[in-house]
C-alpha cells in the first residue's frame, strides 16, 4: 500500500504532491471567494441609501451591477487568484519538499536579470509577430489607428496583474509541477505532463477551442525548455508577462478568452482558424506557427549553449 504513495527513493510520488497543490489552491480559492463575497455584499448594503420599494430580484440585479462596475473589486478578484496560486505552492513545498526557492527555479534575480530581460524581449517580439501576420493578412484591423492610443488610469495596475499571472503560473506549472515530475527521471515526460496540466487548467476560459488547447500545451513546452536551457524560471516568467500584457492591454486582443482594457483596439475581420476568434490569437494557427518556431529556436539555442559551456565559455 505504501508504494501507492511513496516511490523507491522514499519520496512522496509526484502525482500526490501535484494533486495536493491543486486541491489546496481550489479549496483556498473557494474560502477566499466566500469571504470576499461577504465583504462585497456588506459594502453594497452600506452603499444603499434606502431599501424601500426594492424587491428581491431588483436587489440582486443592483448587487450584480455594483460588483461588475467596481474596478477595485475586479482587480482584487484577479490578483487574488495569482496570490492564492503562489500561496498553494509555498504550502505544498512546506508540507512535502522543504526545499529552497532556488531548487524550484527561483534563484535571486540579481544574477539572472539577463534571463528575465531575454524572456521579456522574446515575449514582446513573439506577440508582435503574431499581430503583424494577422494584420498583414487582413484577418484583423486597427479600430482607431496606431496614432490614436488610449491611455487609461489602470494601465499600471494591469501590468501588476500580468506580472502576478506570469509569476504564479510559472511557479506552479514549471517551478513546481515540472520540477516534481523530474522524480520520474524523464525530463521530456515531465515537460509533456506539466504542459498538459497547463492546457487543461485553461479549459474553463471563455470561447476556448481545440487549437487554443494545443497552443497552450505548446506554450507549456516552450516555457519548460526555457527553464531547462537557462536553469531557472526567470526567462519563462518574463516571456509570460510581456506576451499577455502586450497581447491584451497594448494590442487589444482577448487574453486566453478574457477581455481587458487596452491602449489599442483591434477588430477581427476574418474569423477563421488562423485568427483565433473570440479566444484571441492564442486560439489561432498563426500562434501555433510562432510557438513551434520558437520551440525549435530554444532547442538550437540550448545545444549551442551546452557546447559553449563545455568548452569553458559562459554565455
Amino acid at each position: 500500500m505504501n508504494k501507492v504513495f511513496v516511490n523507491r527513493n522514499n519520496q512522496v510520488r509526484s502525482g500526490w504532491k501535484i494533486a495536493f497543490a491543486f486541491l489546496f489552491f481550489y479549496i483556498s480559492g473557494i474560502i477566499f471567494n466566500v469571504l470576499f463575497g461577504i465583504v462585497t455584499l456588506g459594502s453594497f448594503i452600506i452603499s444603499q441609501d434606502s431599501w424601500k420599494g426594492f424587491e428581491l430580484d431588483t436587489l440582486i440585479e443592483q448587487y450584480a451591477l455594483y460588483v461588475g462596475s467596481n474596478t477595485l473589486i475586479y482587480f482584487i478578484s484577479l490578483a487574488s487568484q495569482s496570490l492564492l496560486m503562489i500561496f498553494a505552492v509555498f504550502v505544498t513545498l512546506k508540507v512535502f519538499d522543504r526545499g529552497r526557492l532556488r531548487d524550484f527555479g527561483l534563484p535571486g534575480i540579481k544574477y539572472n536579470i539577463g534571463n528575465m530581460v531575454l524572456g521579456l524581449g522574446t515575449g514582446a517580439v513573439s506577440i508582435f509577430s503574431v499581430f503583424i501576420v494577422l494584420l498583414a493578412s487582413g484577418r484583423i484591423s486597427m479600430v482607431e489607428g496606431i496614432l490614436a492610443p488610449k491611455i487609461f488610469p489602470t494601465l499600471a495596475i494591469w501590468l501588476i496583474i500580468f506580472v502576478l499571472v506570469g509569476l504564479s503560473e510559472e511557479f506552479l506549472f514549471r517551478g513546481y509541477c515540472f520540477k516534481v515530475l523530474l522524480q520520474t527521471g524523464d525530463r521530456f515526460l515531465a515537460a509533456i505532463i506539466s504542459s498538459i496540466f497547463f492546457s487543461l487548467v485553461h479549459l474553463q476560459n471563455p470561447s476556448v477551442n481545440l487549437i487554443a488547447v494545443i497552443n497552450i500545451f505548446l506554450a507549456g513546452l516552450v516555457f519548460a525548455y526555457m527553464l531547462i536551457v537557462t536553469g531557472n524560471l526567470w526567462m519563462p516568467i518574463g516571456f509570460h508577462i510581456t506576451w499577455n500584457y502586450f497581447q491584451g492591454v497594448i494590442l487589444g486582443f482577448p487574453v486566453s478568452g478574457i477581455v481587458t482594457e487596452s491602449v489599442y483596439a483591434v477588430e477581427i475581420t476574418r474569423n477563421d482558424l488562423a485568427s483565433g476568434g473570440r479566444f484571441g490569437p492564442e486560439g489561432g494557427l498563426v500562434t501555433t506557427a510562432v510557438l513551434t518556431l520558437l520551440f525549435i529556436i530554444i532547442l538550437i539555442y540550448g545545444r549551442i549553449r551546452n557546447r559553449t559551456v563545455k568548452r569553458g565559455v559562459h554565455i
